[in-house]
């Protein structure tokens, strides 16, 4: 296992343009591999980002135009896709609690230092003021989220996936926009369901 784990460093050693000790991993499918990260990388930090059920839904659906996400090309699947996640992550949690730390996006986007001290402890890491300035980092960024990372936290993708209800405070937009929150609310709840 330590080979696998020496090889992986040398591999993605290309990918780190510094010498620090900790880099990051985002490719989104690195969950289904926590138990081999943990078993080949025994001092890695594993985060996981748990967005909510239908956010995640439609992040996917959206990922459809990116190539090797075969999953997102029908409700059904990221469906069945997210249920594997739910229920892979929460064997994780049994067997190596504490282990892989948990990234609430509604969490982050209500209280962003708190939950930024809180990942960076996970790391042991010290915080970092410049932290919640992330966005005026001018290194480059070659992923899919490259636009977001140039951005403040923003809760745009809270707010679309929010459950709508006449008495809720988003009731006084639009009735065709109050209509679509509504329909996305029901397909994203069928397709987990799947």
């Amino acid at each position: 296992m330590r080979t696998l784990g020496e090889r992986y460093l040398a591999q993605t050693r290309i990918q780190r343009k510094s010498d620090r000790p900790f880099f990051i991993d985002k490719m989104p499918n690195n969950w289904a591999h926590v138990g081999l990260i943990h078993l080949i990388l025994p001092n890695a930090r594993n985060r996981r980002y748990a967005p909510a059920p239908a956010q995640l839904l439609l992040l996917g659906l959206q990922a459809a135009l990116r190539p090797r996400q075969g999953f997102t090309y029908s409700l059904e699947d990221v469906g069945r896709y997210y249920r594997d996640y739910a229920a892979l992550m929460a064997h994780f949690d049994s067997v190596l609690p504490g282990r892989v730390h948990r990234v609430i996006y509604e969490h982050m986007v209500a209280d962003t230092e708190t939950e930024i001290r809180r990942l960076l402890a996970h790391c042991g890491l010290e915080y970092d003021e410049r932290c919640l300035h992330f966005y005026e980092n001018d290194r480059a960024v070659r992923t899919a989220s490259s636009e977001q990372v140039r951005s403040p936290i923003f809760r745009d993708a809270v707010d679309h996936c929010a459950t709508t209800s006449p008495g809720s405070a988003r009731s006084g937009r639009r009735s065709g926009q109050r209509s679509m929150d509504i329909r996305i609310q029901l397909i994203c709840r069928d397709a987990l369901r799947a």
